[in-house]
């Protein structure tokens, strides 16, 4: 883990720090960005926590959501139900 901190995620050792995220954050996000390339880590460390964003390790390695909207995944799933935008008996999406 201290490896990918000091070489590829400089910007995550930082936040974690100055305690912006938690021991456990970090590893999640040493977790998810292992297998990418050097440019995909830092990518993916540029769209982690900033000003205006939440502190979201997994979504941010994962990316933003289904279809990369920004969605939840269950978000369908309310809108399938009547719960959301779309007719009734309607297509959602």
């Amino acid at each position: 883990m201290a490896w990918h901190l000091a070489t590829r995620l400089a910007a995550t050792l930082d936040v974690l720090a100055d305690g912006v995220i938690t021991r456990g954050k970090a590893e999640l996000i040493v977790r998810l960005t292992q297998y990418l390339s050097d440019e995909e880590a830092r990518a993916v460390e540029a769209a982690g926590p900033g000003p205006g964003r939440a502190a979201d390790p997994g979504r941010a390695a994962l990316g933003a959501g289904p279809g990369g909207d920004g969605g939840r995944a269950d978000d369908g799933q309310a809108a399938a139900a009547g719960g959301g935008e779309g007719g009734p008996g309607g297509a959602v999406g």
